[in-house]
Parts: C-alpha cells; structure tokens; sequence
C-alpha cells in the first residue's frame, strides 16, 4: 500500500468546494436533505420513545434509538 501524500487531501478538499461553488445549490439540496432525515428521525423514532403509553413501543423506540445513535461511535472505533 503506497503512503498517501498529504497533497492528495487537500487536492480532493479543493474539487470539493469547487463543486460547491459551481453548483451553489447542491449545496441547499444537501443541507435541506440532512434536516429533513433529522426530522423523519425524530419524529419517528424519539418521540414514540417518550409519547407511546405502550410499554412495549417504548421499550421498542429506545432499542431503536440506541442504534442509530451509536452506529457513529462504533463506525469510528473501528
């Protein structure tokens, strides 16, 4: 495996922006993509969690909860 150049980074965060800035609406799509899977998630994965009188679906929305919440931190254990 060959050792990667610390230019190669900065080469790919330069096409990056460039891209942005080409196409300053991508960047709209993308920021408004984000919020509305925050809001799908909260909607329906939190609030169940804390509005449900099921037990059951509370139990339910926790576990899924807690997965989805600690999928970043096992991703960047390794």
């Amino acid at each position: 495996m060959k050792p990667k150049s610390p230019t190669a980074g900065r080469a790919r965060a330069a096409a990056a922006l460039a891209v942005l800035a080409a196409v300053p609406h991508l960047a709209i799509v993308i920021a408004a993509g984000a919020a509305l899977l925050a809001l799908l998630a909260y909607a329906g994965i939190a609030l169940p969690a804390v509005w449900s009188s099921s037990p059951a679906r509370r139990r339910a929305a926790r576990a899924v909860l807690s997965e989805v919440l600690g999928a970043p931190a096992r991703r960047f254990r390794g």
